[in-house]
């Protein structure tokens, strides 16, 4: 089966619908992060490493800490702004989300949760 000229089948494509953004730059991470769906996280990259394991590793964690266009969000951001605790935890914890990636104006997603008074999130 062929979707958007890739196939199925293919190892990348997993990694590739991971990888698809809006306008914006907001990929299915950024989402899923900001909506508090942690299990939908761990979900999709389970299945990407289970269906093709010879996606190294450079690949994945490029999609872990992408940023998106505007602000320079990772997901792991988008995740602590919204104080989604789970979400933050499933990235850095089982997708080893780098927690110290500043977004444009500098800031990383642990200053974000201090700035913020979130202790929960800090712990």
């Amino acid at each position: 089966m062929k979707i958007f000229g890739s196939s199925v089948q293919s190892p990348g494509f997993l990694a590739y619908a991971l990888g698809l953004s809006d306008s914006r730059g907001y990929t299915p991470l950024h989402y899923s992060a900001a909506y508090g769906a942690p299990a939908l996280t761990a979900l999709m990259f389970d299945i990407a490493i289970l269906a093709h394991p010879d996606l190294g590793h450079d690949t994945l964690q490029g999609l872990v800490d992408r940023r998106e266009h505007s602000c320079g969000y990772t997901p792991l951001h988008c995740a602590v702004l919204n104080r989604q605790i789970e979400a933050a935890t499933v990235h850095l914890e089982h997708l080893n989300a780098n927690p110290t990636l500043p977004d444009f104006s500098g800031r990383s997603p642990l200053h974000m949760a201090v700035q913020n008074n979130d202790v929960d999130t800090v712990r």
